[in-house]
């Protein structure tokens, strides 16, 4: 990876410093919070690299082949993987798979891949996507989907126990969502039935009065005007959005969706590879994988931002019966790693010197949520764990290559790439460079007040070596 590093972080020169080759007022630098960062990140050697910019957002490849089965909110480009691979791998692990990037990248060049979530709509589709499938199969998946669009059962699954159900749906898109999920799992073909499962709930965004936005989702028919949000009454938004031939419509959208996944196996050829998909908790690895078994591994954690990724998809997993109670959804959130305030933020906590040093500067008064310090601490104790176990799964000189953004709460910065560097080191991994690809925005009231660290709000790529 090309890149100028910086072991001095910060030059000083008359009323201004450099800082990654920006000029920057010395008056900020002398802020408590900028002393505290500029101090931790100078026991590392730091790059900056916009090279990486679309490598880690995966927007700019979303369209890609296989990649645009279905949306996913975060994630980054399988180019990164490709970038990343160095020829001589013989096992990929990533302990964090969402959409699948790394096993992609992995399959891609003929390489054996482990993926782990917790999440079981990320694994559902890292599974699918990464499937070997045959022409018999295209061929059944084409026949099989003729039947359940000209079926005319009236058969169901149960609707639902979704609190917001009724106000995601028409009633008769409703109602024919629970008829197609019904045919589908009648099919005896595991594969056939995963691979109509998934374009079913790609769609189901597209046929409903919803969209994902921030961290959660938010309704088609409210419009955020300069006056607020103003709601358009449901009726009028049905009348407006949908046409008459509501099933119709939804089959259309449906058709569409395997029409595409269809097309890209069709040109899309991968080396045969044993792709592994877990769902599990990330913190216990080594009861998966064995020891000194991993070569390289690459992977995104959840950020510490409060971002639920159950909650933004939430209409999958209830639609897709992968939640059949709020008890299953509890219990998801109880293993998943803390890093939202919906997740279970009791338990072990681990102090680390240099994050409580972090987290002095900020005021609890000021922080829009009781619970953002016990989850920061938490993070980063659960973060120590996985990285721990990562650790044993590598082979010797085996390399680790994490892919991180920083937060912000109150106006401090929660400096994630640096933290988990000091917490790397101290479990003897190598940390070789920290990869700065691009900076982040933050919310406009935040703004002003993160001025003077602006530089640290940023998307890196930690590099390790075992």
């Amino acid at each position: 990876m090309a890149g100028e590093a910086n072991t001095d972080s910060v030059e000083t020169k008359d009323e201004n410093i450099t800082f990654h080759g920006e000029s920057y007022p010395l008056v900020h630098a002398r802020k408590p919070q900028s002393e505290l960062l500029f101090r931790l990140e100078r026991d590392f050697n730091i790059e900056k690299n916009r090279t990486f910019k679309d490598m880690v957002n995966y927007s700019p490849r979303a369209e890609a082949p296989v990649h645009r089965w279905f949306k996913y909110r975060e994630g980054y480009s399988i180019d990164l993987i490709d970038t990343l691979i160095s020829g001589g791998e013989t096992l990929v692990l990533d302990p964090f798979c969402g959409c699948g990037s790394t096993l992609l990248g992995a399959r891609k060049r003929g390489i054996d891949a482990v993926g782990i979530d917790i999440n079981p709509i990320s694994t559902f589709v890292s599974s699918v996507k990464t499937r070997d499938y045959t022409e018999q199969d295209l061929i059944e998946i084409e026949c099989s989907f003729t039947n359940i669009l000209s079926s005319t059962s009236d058969a169901a699954i149960e609707k639902p126990n979704l609190s917001i159900v009724g106000k995601a749906f028409h009633p008769e898109i409703l109602e024919y969502l629970l008829k197609l999920k019904y045919r589908i799992n009648q099919l005896s073909d595991g594969k056939i039935r995963d691979f109509l499962l998934l374009g079913y709930l790609s769609i189901i965004e597209s046929v409903s009065n919803t969209f994902k936005e921030g961290n959660g989702i938010k309704y088609k028919f409210t419009k955020r005007t300069q006056q607020g949000y103003k709601k358009i009454p449901i009726e009028r938004w049905h009348a407006k959005a949908y046409p008459q031939n509501k099933i119709g419509f939804v089959n259309n959208f449906f058709a569409d969706k395997v029409e595409l996944m269809l097309s890209d196996i069709k040109k899309i050829y991968y080396p045969i590879t044993r792709t592994e998909v877990i769902t599990t908790d990330s913190r216990h690895l080594t009861a998966y994988i064995d020891e000194d078994t991993v070569s390289l591994c690459v992977f995104s954690p959840p950020y510490c931002n409060c971002f639920d990724y159950f909650e933004i998809f939430k209409l999958e997993l209830w639609l897709g019966e992968f939640v059949k109670t709020y008890s299953d959804l509890r219990e998801m959130r109880r293993k998943s790693l803390r890093s939202n305030t919906n997740a279970d933020l009791t338990g072990y906590v681990k102090e680390f010197d240099f994050l409580e040093e972090v987290i002095d500067l900020m005021d609890e008064e000021k922080l829009w949520n009781k619970k953002v310090i016990p989850l920061v601490r938490g993070y980063f104790t659960d973060m120590e764990r996985i990285l721990d176990e990562i650790h044993d799964t590598l082979i010797s000189g085996g390399r680790c290559f994490i892919i991180v953004g920083n937060s912000a709460y109150g106006g401090v910065v929660v400096p994630t790439d640096i933290l988990l560097a000091k917490i790397a080191k101290a479990l003897g991994y190598n940390v070789e460079k920290i990869v700065v690809a691009r900076n982040l925005c933050t919310s406009s009231q935040q703004q002003k007040k993160l001025q003077h660290v602006k530089p640290f709000l940023r998307e890196s790529l930690l590099c390790l070596r075992s």
